[in-house]
């Protein structure tokens, strides 16, 4: 027995019956939902467990609720929750993780502040989208754009919501412009694509990323720079993949390339490069993330 002395214990017979009373809610308004009429959940009476069964099968269906002929939206809070996870996803420049969780969210969202918000997000996430995976400075891309083109739209949202983005998307854009002139911002661009590689679990592709970033930067290191003993395996993992040359050898090069790690060789660049800019280069590489607005705090009378 429970702790309640079985008090709580699950009725397996009521429970198979309310949740097929929630189902039978949930087929109903999927058809009129096939025909096009909008996800509207009735209950067919004021019965408690009818009442409950209504309200679950709209949260479900991210439909609404209609009682007591007001509408209701039973998932505003779901929809808030996938909001807020897509937009911390966008922050650390996971953009399908952010989008899927965002197209969740527009399915939960019928409050106009929220679709408003939601759509907002939409913009963001094309915004980090195009900074992340496009190179730096390419002139048909404007990455601010489709933040900067929605806002007229968002009537809903506070000013000073609208302005942090807008202002955040321009300084996105702005920098990421500017990596293409600039050897520091444009190596900590890639670090940030590297790190992405990294976490999406693709050690070849974040090899490559470092590559690269050593090479936009080895004028600036000096001839003996243990870096070099790191990057030589690199290299022999790539080299492979192409005819090999005169005079080199397919089994050394597998050796070399069994010692190359995208974890080490990020470490030794991050620290290598830190000491010739004379900067973290992580933090270089923070500053194309993207910033979330913070919701003022709500005043609070103090006791006097």
């Amino acid at each position: 027995m429970g702790q309640d002395g079985g008090e709580h214990l699950v009725d397996p017979e009521a429970t198979g019956s309310f949740v097929a009373r929630v189902n039978r809610y949930r087929e109903s308004v999927g058809h009129r939902r096939f025909a096009g009429e909008d996800p509207v959940v009735y209950p067919e009476s004021k019965a408690p467990a009818e009442v409950a069964a209504a309200a679950i099968a709209a949260e479900r269906l991210g439909g609404l609720l209609r009682l007591d002929s007001q509408a209701i939206s039973p998932a505003e809070d779901l929809a808030a929750a996938e909001l807020d996870a897509g937009l911390r996803a966008l922050a650390n420049w996971d953009v399908r993780l952010a989008r899927w969780r965002l197209a969740i969210a527009a399915g939960y969202a019928h409050l106009a502040e929220q679709q408003q918000r939601v759509s907002l997000a939409r913009a963001l996430a094309q915004t980090v989208r195009d900074l992340l995976y496009e190179p730096p400075g390419r002139p048909r891309v404007k990455p601010e754009a489709p933040v900067l083109m929605l806002l007229p739209a968002l009537d809903r949202l506070p000013r000073e919501e609208l302005d942090f983005y807008a202002e955040e998307a321009k300084r996105l854009a702005e920098l990421w412009r500017e990596a293409s002139r600039d050897d520091l911002l444009w190596s900590g661009w890639a670090l940030a694509r590297t790190r992405v590689s990294l976490r999406d679990g693709e050690p070849d592709a974040a090899l490559a990323w470092l590559l690269r970033i050593y090479r936009r930067n080895r004028a600036r290191l000096p001839a003996d720079d243990p870096l070099e003993r790191l990057v030589r395996p690199a290299e022999a993992t790539f080299r492979l993949l192409l005819p090999l040359a005169d005079g080199e050898d397919e089994a050394e090069l597998r050796k070399l390339a069994e010692d190359a790690s995208p974890h080490d060789l990020l470490v030794a660049t991050v620290a290598t490069l830190s000491q010739v800019w004379g900067t973290d280069l992580l933090q270089v590489s923070d500053r194309f993330a993207l910033v979330l607005y913070q919701q003022p705090e709500p005043d609070r009378e103090r006791p006097t």
